[in-house]
């Protein structure tokens, strides 16, 4: 067979493998609805949809082995129902695998919490196959004198994708101790929720929801990063219903304050000025000051974002002063950046770079190496705002050498845009062109909001090179 012909098959045969896998992620999302008809759908074709996560995983498409591991995760309950839960398992380890190949540490980080969650389940309540444990307990609470409340407690363990699992036509143990329950006392299981607090909950179920709620912020975080903010407020909204379900009033205040940032990003001011305030007095009964001051700095970005300077500022400062007080440095930096972002935009650049510094001073000292990065990108931009070419350039440089260190290619890809847009503004066209072109080569997160700037600005140095015949002649050679 000719060389040609060899590489035709390769291009076929890895276009085929393309479809297979793309074709079965968008089935495994669309069946993701939790009724019984899309999880019978799921089950009928789980295993080509796992043979295409194994197929993403050797063409090394990290991104989309998570994607098919959140979804997974997402329908966790009918995995266990019908005996898959080990698989899951597994297949977290490859997603967990995937995230460090990708060098992204926050899906690594929330990955492995559901894995622990997950193997922590397993080992406390034995779930294997749930409808066993379940035919189980039915058995046991036969001679439980709290029958009742241990009941809606099971209800409430067994909701949404774990109970559209269940093959009813073949089982029905759970429909008929609820009926027989209901019959007993002569009100509704719907009714009975509302009975049951958090308290009475088994010590692994709050657990259990703790954890979830807090992956599902995680997840929120990464869709916020992605510009997704309705589904960041999806998943804030279910986070906040399995964090209601623990005893912990920090964990409600989390809840409510992320949903509260979510709502602000969409625009719902009302509603998010109302989950703010909850979160707040929620969080005001606990007396932790580190924790109120971090809310504080958290809604000040709302609002800033809301375009209220006068009030963000105030919250900002609030928030730093207690950091300050008590000894929290890495806390004290971020407020500062925060701090300088707001004042910058209300025109005090001075104020800005002395506060920028000063955070700068502190990433130092506690070698944070990420932190300083951020600090030299946002002192650069600050240059830029007030025309000192030499001086942001001096500090993109140096936030290039400790990207590198760092090995983050977003980072690196973002100042050297920047170091093009600066040669760019001073009809540096060739040195322009370069920075942009080295820029897009070091990228490798392609769904990064740099590779969208950086296209942009090169659109943009085009446009300008039309009006330069000579300078784009010279590039173009």
């Amino acid at each position: 067979m000719s060389n040609e012909a060899l590489r035709w098959r390769s291009y076929r045969n890895n276009t085929i493998t393309k479809r297979y896998i793309i074709h079965y992620l968008i089935y495994l999302e669309h069946h993701a609805n939790k009724t019984k008809t899309d999880f019978d759908a799921l089950e009928d074709e789980l295993l080509n949809i796992l043979l295409a996560m194994d197929e993403a995983c050797r063409a090394k498409r990290w991104q989309r082995v998570q994607r098919f591991g959140r979804i997974l995760c997402a329908i966790d309950g009918f995995l266990h129902v019908r005996g898959y839960g080990s698989e899951l398992v597994n297949r977290l380890d490859q997603v967990i695998n995937a995230a460090k190949a990708e060098k992204n540490p926050l899906a690594e980080k929330e990955f492995s919490r559901i894995l622990e969650t997950l193997n922590a389940q397993s080992v406390s309540v034995k779930v294997d196959d749930l409808r066993q444990t379940i035919k189980a307990r039915h058995v046991e609470l036969r001679e439980d004198e709290s029958m009742g409340q241990t009941t809606v407690i099971m209800q409430r363990m067994m909701h949404g994708d774990a109970i559209n699992g269940y093959s009813f036509e073949n089982d029905d143990s759970l429909i008929n101790l609820a009926e027989e329950f209901r019959s007993d006392q002569g009100i509704s299981v719907e009714q009975l929720f509302q009975r049951v607090k958090p308290e009475d909950f088994p010590d692994w179920f709050r657990d259990f929801q703790r954890d979830k709620g807090h992956s599902l912020i995680n997840t929120a975080m990464l869709a916020t990063q992605a510009g997704n903010y309705s589904r960041a407020k999806e998943l804030l909204q279910e986070s906040a219903q399995a964090l209601e379900l623990t005893d912990s009033q920090m964990d409600k205040s989390i809840a409510l304050i992320n949903l509260g940032s979510a709502l602000y990003l969409l625009g719902e001011y009302d509603q998010a000025e109302r989950h703010f305030r909850e979160g707040m007095d929620l969080a005001s009964g606990l007396k932790d000051q580190l924790f109120i001051a971090r809310l504080m700095l958290k809604r000040a970005a709302m609002v800033f974002l809301q375009g209220n300077c006068s009030q963000a500022e105030q919250l900002t400062r609030d928030s730093l002063t207690v950091f300050e007080h008590l000894g929290y440095k890495e806390e004290n930096a971020s407020a500062l950046q925060a701090l300088a972002e707001i004042v910058e935009e209300d025109g005090r650049y001075l104020e800005a770079q002395h506060l920028l510094q000063e955070s700068l001073t502190i990433e130092k000292d506690l070698e944070n190496k990420v932190g300083t990065t951020r600090c030299l990108c946002k002192l650069g931009d600050l240059a830029l705002v007030r025309e000192n070419y030499s001086e942001a350039e001096q500090f993109y440089r140096s936030g290039i050498e400790i990207s590198k260190e760092l090995d983050d290619s977003t980072q690196t890809a973002l100042f050297l845009c920047q170091i093009g847009f600066l040669a760019h503004r001073q009809k540096d066209y060739n040195e322009a062109a370069k920075s942009y072109a080295f820029s897009l080569e070091v990228l490798e997160d392609r769904d990064s909001p740099v590779l969208c700037l950086c296209l942009r600005r090169l659109g943009q140095l085009a446009l300008d090179l039309v009006h330069n015949q000579a300078t784009f002649l010279g590039i173009t050679r």
